[in-house]
């Protein structure tokens, strides 16, 4: 089969990371607001290969004025690493034992993929796209032209799933079929499209 199935890592493969639980960790003294508007737009460097994690996470320290090493900001992201949605891990599985193949292409640094791979087996995917190797991220159209690209098949026979509006219509604009999901929402969107018979 040809089709390929694509799904997003945060918010679709696993919860999001505890942005609360983060702030309260790191001791920043910023409000929620005043921290991920910060975060958010130093994290793109990052997650696009411009800079290192240890670039990154040192940027961060001098930035909001932490009292910690590198190694224990590392730390505290990872105890804020959260777990898989067994719902998505179902609909991969079965997607697998029908033949399709199955991709993950995600917005992230490469200390989100070390602690993703302790917690989920990527062996099930037929290929990765990290955002941090690739140099492109979801925000931008082009990076789904790559995929198409890269995958060598037509963009009607990708099928990606993200749970952010923006993406999925960055991938609906180069006509691949993208669905907005959560790991909480994807097993009734799957049946909802039949698209374990697609």
């Amino acid at each position: 089969m040809n089709k390929y199935f694509v799904f997003d890592m945060n918010g679709v493969i696993k919860k999001r990371l505890d942005y609360e639980r983060l702030i309260f960790l790191l001791k920043s003294g910023l409000t929620f607001e005043e921290f991920y508007d910060i975060y958010s737009r130093k994290v793109k460097l990052v997650e696009t290969g411009k800079i290192t994690d240890d670039e990154f996470f040192n940027d961060l320290i001098n930035t909001f004025g932490l009292n910690y090493s590198v190694e224990e900001v590392k730390s505290i992201f990872k105890r804020c690493f959260n777990d898989i949605y067994k719902s998505t891990l179902n609909v991969i599985l079965k997607l697998k034992s029908k033949g399709y193949k199955v991709c993950m292409f995600s917005s992230l640094k490469r200390s989100d993929y070390e602690c993703l791979q302790e917690i989920f087996d990527v062996s099930l995917f037929d290929k990765l796209y990290l955002s941090y190797e690739i140099g492109y991220d979801k925000t931008d159209e082009e990076s789904f032209t790559y995929l198409i690209n890269d995958l060598e098949v037509l963009p009607q026979d990708i099928y990606f799933f993200d749970d952010r509006l923006s993406n999925v219509t960055n991938a609906r604009n180069v006509g691949i079929n993208a669905y907005q999901v959560t790991g909480e929402t994807i097993e009734h969107i799957f049946l909802e499209n039949n698209l374990y018979n697609v």
